[in-house]
């Protein structure tokens, strides 16, 4: 591994290579990452972001983490990004090795990009106009054209202790097939929301906190239009979220926009130190009321699975700090049609100013999932640490991964030694991984990468 950085630019190159992996027929097997990125004026900078490995089970069988082995596409990609005032050019070329042939990755080449957004002052009105040229490739799809422009505006009336704010946006795209006799594809659809709050607050009888209570209440509004015709080229369903209560699209990209009818409402409070303003802690539950059925899906057609369902999930979502070492986070979904909770994540982080780490997490999806996790660092001597950390399946009592690192540093140079122990995809067997790395203070690393794999997998581990 090699870095470097002056006042202009910066770059990275990672090289990982095995020669004839005896348990893949003796093939050579190798990994690289090439980062780069520089500023060519005040106002201008290009980047380059590159990834590639030598086969489709590299991640599989030498990843360095759980999720890596689920990786399914490695991105390329080159960028020129230019700001002028209140407006912002983007260029891009973005390429994909593909390594899942069920995964359809849409190569840009290119995608052009121009965004205007003035800046407002406080209590003026917000204005955002944005259009994007792509042309997406893919090899096993047909190819296409889009050209899409948005334009919104939105206001903010309100005091400390109310607001409501109004808001309008227009989007409009553009399709054009290759290898298809259908003619340009149109479609053009106003969205308005209406977003507004209350703000309570008192001061609690210790006098040291203020308690606040925040009620929230959002509503969209977006016609239907068939849009069964048009190709999913980078559109996704959103996961739900506490922020996506807000949203006026419960799709991502270009390529979907949701016919929308519906009210969100959330109630907020927060523990504040009176004397610094620091949160302390704070708690959210929301929910998303549908005011009619919702007919767009990515596949076209309508989505079965939704269209008597009009209330989203509970979402619940709380973070606080335990002491000034702790801090606590979970989240919740809660199906309100039976009571019981689809999903939940709690963590616990302790880190103190002796650079001792400890992290505890529990993870749960319904009839799918439950796992929880623990991982620490410690220093063990002057120049020594330790780290590690477990995952175990609780369903299914087994362990999923197992991890031990071992750091030694001095005044010129670090050495670093991590183990690896984890449940392959095929959720039988297991495989093990070791890492051994040597940083050279002001010259790079050599060897695998372990203090990228420790920071990964131990939150806190620097």
């Amino acid at each position: 591994e090699f870095r470097y950085l002056s006042n202009k630019q910066s770059g990275s190159f990672e090289y990982d290579f095995l020669p004839g992996d005896n348990k893949y027929s003796d093939k050579n097997r190798y990994f690289f990452s090439l980062k780069y990125a520089r500023t060519l004026s005040g106002s201008s900078e290009i980047t380059l972001d590159a990834q590639g490995v030598s086969d489709d089970q590299y991640f599989e069988d030498l990843g360095t983490s759980l999720e890596s082995s689920s990786i399914v596409n490695l991105e390329r990609t080159l960028r020129y990004n230019k700001r002028h005032g209140d407006w912002t050019f983007s260029a891009l070329v973005q390429d994909f090795q593909v390594l899942d042939n069920t995964s359809e990755a849409y190569a840009r080449l290119p995608q052009l990009k121009l965004d205007w957004q003035p800046q407002a002052a406080k209590g003026e009105a917000i204005w955002d106009f944005n259009t994007e040229y792509t042309f997406f490739s893919n090899s096993n799809s047909s190819d296409g054209h889009r050209l899409s422009a948005a334009a919104s505006v939105k206001k903010r009336f309100g005091n400390e202790f109310a607001y409501v704010t109004p808001a309008i946006k227009l989007q409009h795209a553009s399709y054009q097939l290759d290898q298809q006799d259908e003619d340009q594809i149109n479609r053009t659809l106003p969205t308005v929301s209406i977003d507004s709050g209350l703000f309570f607050e008192r001061e609690l009888k210790a006098g040291k906190f203020i308690q606040t209570l925040e009620p929230r209440f959002y509503y969209t509004y977006t016609p239907f239009s068939d849009q069964s015709n048009i190709p999913v080229f980078d559109s996704s369903d959103r996961a739900l979220s506490y922020s996506q209560l807000f949203s006026d699209n419960r799709f991502t990209g270009r390529d979907r926009i949701e016919d929308a009818n519906r009210l969100s409402s959330s109630l907020t409070t927060r523990l504040q130190n009176q004397e610094t303003g620091r949160e302390v802690f704070r708690a959210s539950v929301g929910q998303i009321y549908h005011l009619d059925d919702r007919q767009v899906s990515l596949a076209g057609e309508p989505d079965e699975a939704v269209q008597g369902d009009n209330r989203s999930e509970l979402v619940f979502e709380a973070a606080g700090e335990l002491n000034a070492s702790t801090r606590m986070t979970t989240t919740a979904f809660v199906n309100t049609s039976d009571g019981k909770v689809s999903a939940s994540q709690l963590k616990i982080n302790y880190k103190d100013k002796k650079d001792r780490v400890l992290n505890l997490g529990y993870n749960q999806r319904k009839n799918d999932y439950e796992a929880a996790n623990i991982s620490f660092a410690t220093p063990v001597a002057q120049s020594w640490k330790l780290a590690g950390g477990y995952e175990h399946d609780l369903e299914n009592n087994r362990m999923l991964e197992s991890v031990l690192g071992l750091e030694y540093r001095d005044c010129c140079w670090k050495g670093r030694i991590a183990a690896r122990k984890y449940l392959l995809s095929d959720n039988t067997s297991y495989d093990d991984a070791v890492f051994v790395e040597l940083e050279l203070k002001g010259l790079g690393n050599f060897g695998s990468s372990a203090s990228t794999f420790l920071s990964n997998q131990i939150y806190g581990y620097k």
